[in-house]
């Protein structure tokens, strides 16, 4: 990984580039594909709950997207 880490850094140093704006580069010991992922977002008026599962087997990632309002339980609802 310390390939891609030095392409991003000559990338970020080329001019167009604008200096101003913080970049986080982070490196993870493990691949971020599996398992079951969940994205909660804040809503007006709820929130919006996004589900990701991968399965290894068949390689397939599925995604589900719920909208909770304020009067549901979220737990209920997903």
């Amino acid at each position: 990984m310390t390939w891609l880490r030095n392409k991003i850094k000559r990338w970020l140093s080329e001019e167009t580039y604008d200096n101003s704006v913080p970049v986080l580069v982070r490196e993870h010991d493990a691949p971020d594909i599996d398992g079951l992922r969940f994205t909660v977002m804040k809503a007006t008026g709820g929130v919006i709950v996004q589900c990701r599962s991968y399965d290894r087997r068949r390689d397939s990632t599925e995604f589900s997207t719920y909208i909770v309002t304020d009067e549901e339980d979220l737990a209920t609802r997903v």
